[in-house]
């Protein structure tokens, strides 16, 4: 349930120690001291032998010691820790799945509805960011294309999906053709595109033996479909104002920009819907997350997978985010999965 790394066991004693001080962290955003963790645990020993096993959690790189205070914080290796090994199975909520169920499972016809919806979801539920990424279109398979004239020599092209997906893209002519020859152009595209993936409809198209009239408005099309054979969809987002809450009005801003130029591929995992990713801080390779963590999971449409998560403070509430997560992710399969039939 989380990104591959290897750990080597600690002592029960030092486990339970380290688990108060993350928790407590957690809920307090406090540095956390020998005391504090002596009195709130069932240990039985003082709080100079905890201090004593802080110390060693500390040379192994578990917590930190900020200068101004006699306590310590987790770190990423701590939360690392804490998300493999220690954190506590949230069970399901009856409650919860209901409110997600009649949240998602209300009068939408359209994916893109569906990932609105959710992602807005998440961002209530969890009161962090949210994200939901639509499965890759590559490998999808074309119901129809549509093409609409928008002056000009310019057109837009509508790309429907078999299992309801759509892109819409604007190509460009090289002149200026006749209404009848979009028509025909569009005509033959449907008739050779039709159960093809994008990239195999663009060549299917462009090996068309046609009439000159027609073949620029073919070329524009097989253009068109291989733009978005390349295309990764829209981002979905929730919550975007809450990342001021925990980070910097300038690093909350670089983020935010991300989101806006869709550049955050990096940080969304490889959809897998049996399993919930979470990455921690320095695991990004990007520098404007290194104080976040994401929680995502895959969810499935049709043969293809998608992805959605929660983008928040390392000091997060784990569990209940994860078990949030995989509840969202596991209603908006089912879903999806109705809307098909």
């Amino acid at each position: 349930m989380s990104e591959a790394s290897e750990h080597h066991p600690l002592d029960e004693r030092k486990e339970e120690i380290l688990r108060e001080i993350v928790e407590a962290y957690i809920r307090r955003g406090e540095p956390v001291g020998s005391k504090a963790v002596a009195d709130a645990t069932d240990l039985g020993v003082s709080s100079a032998t905890v201090r004593n096993e802080m110390g060693i959690l500390e040379r192994e790189g578990y917590i930190s010691h900020p200068h101004t205070s006699a306590g310590r914080v987790p770190t990423d290796k701590a939360y690392r820790y804490y998300v493999d090994v220690l954190a506590p199975k949230v069970a399901s909520d009856p409650y919860r799945r209901k409110e997600i169920e009649g949240s998602l499972a209300g009068a939408v016809s359209a994916l893109d509805e569906l990932l609105d919806r959710a992602s807005q979801l998440l961002s209530e539920l969890t009161d962090y960011t949210s994200l939901a990424a639509p499965p890759a279109i590559g490998d999808s398979r074309l119901s129809r294309l549509e093409l609409v004239r928008l002056g000009g020599t310019r057109l837009l092209l509508v790309c429907v999906g078999e299992d309801g997906w759509h892109e819409e893209r604007l190509v460009e002519l090289e002149g200026d053709v006749s209404d009848e020859a979009v028509r025909r152009a569009l005509q033959i595209a449907n008739t050779v595109a039709e159960g093809s993936a994008p990239v195999q409809a663009a060549s299917a198209i462009e090996e068309h033996a046609a009439p000159p009239e027609v073949e620029p408005v073919l070329r524009a099309l097989s253009k068109g479909l291989h733009t978005v054979a390349l295309s990764s969809g829209r981002l979905y987002t929730g919550g975007t104002s809450k990342l001021v809450l925990w980070e910097p009005a300038g690093a909350a801003q670089r983020v935010l920009e991300m989101f806006d130029a869709r550049g955050v591929e990096p940080l969304l995992p490889i959809p897998d819907p049996n399993a919930v990713t979470v990455r921690i801080g320095r695991e990004f390779a990007l520098e404007e997350l290194r104080d976040l963590s994401l929680i995502a999971a895959g969810y499935r449409f049709g043969r293809r997978a998608g992805t959605l998560g929660v983008l928040g403070p390392t000091r997060m509430d784990y569990p209940l985010v994860m078990s949030t997560v995989a509840e969202v992710a596991s209603t908006l399969s089912r879903v999806l999965r109705q809307l098909g039939t």
